[in-house]
């Protein structure tokens, strides 16, 4: 309950209106405690984003809990419960379900940041490496959020018992600002077998400006001479750009 009400409390920002939690049924009833708690570990869920407040009848009840079952389904959670069982809340059961959030969801929390530093226009590819200690294989679902200049072509990634393997993200250095992303590696239960997830902040940092093509112009001193540069779109779309001038002496 401590663990409830502190994340609540953390990660509420002023939503809803301020709650103790003190009891596993009635407090947990409408769904908003367990909402803000995902939140509070995953900002990015979508699915406990827009709850329903205040809950006016039981259907909006239902909905909300409908959205907390969703959304373990969204980060890959496996555990056995219904809307309806948390609609109608069993003290005790809840409390099972309190116990699988406490000590499932602090893991993704992400470990690390992994930081993508290139010149602009450089794609780049860094490779993170899993070593499994365990004596049985593990396979993990590969995902990935945010921004789309991050590319994960694995979907799955299977892990044999003591040994390793590397997973290849690679960058695509489109834009100088810098830009984030995750990755997101959950497990696939098989049997009893269920390891912890894992997850990794991504982000980028633009260290030159290297120029795609080289112009050469020749005059004489003082003369004007004019030049027609042609302009390449490196994007799959129509796109805008905005015209600047940059003069350097040599």
């Amino acid at each position: 309950l401590r663990w409830l009400n502190f994340h609540f409390a953390k990660a509420n920002n002023s939503r809803f209106p301020p709650r103790k939690i003190a009891q596993f049924d009635v407090d947990l009833q409408d769904g908003i405690v367990f909402a803000i708690v995902i939140l509070s570990h995953i900002p990015t869920c979508h699915h406990v984003s827009a709850m329903k407040f205040p809950c006016t009848s039981e259907d909006h009840v239902l909905s909300n809990n409908q959205n907390i079952v969703l959304a373990l389904q969204e980060v890959q959670l496996q555990y056995p419960v219904t809307a309806s069982e948390l609609t109608h809340p069993n003290p005790r059961d809840n409390m099972l379900f309190v116990l699988f959030l406490f000590q499932n969801l602090p893991h993704y929390v992400p470990k690390t940041t992994i930081v993508f530093s290139t010149p602009l226009g450089v794609n780049l590819t860094k490779n993170i490496e899993l070593s499994s200690p365990a004596k049985k294989t593990i396979t993990f679902l590969c995902s990935s959020h945010g921004s789309s200049d991050f590319i994960i072509d694995k979907k799955s990634i299977t892990l044999e018992p003591r040994s390793s393997i590397n997973i290849p993200v690679e960058y695509l250095s489109r834009f100088t600002r810098p830009v984030e992303g995750q990755l997101v590696l959950t497990s696939k239960r098989e049997g009893h077998m269920h390891a912890a997830a894992m997850v990794f902040n991504l982000k980028s940092k633009c260290t030159s400006r290297r120029p795609r093509k080289v112009v050469q112009v020749a005059s004489k001193l003082y003369d004007v001479a004019a030049v027609d540069v042609e302009v390449d779109n490196p994007f799959p779309a129509d796109a805008e750009f905005q015209l600047s001038l940059r003069t350097e002496f040599v």
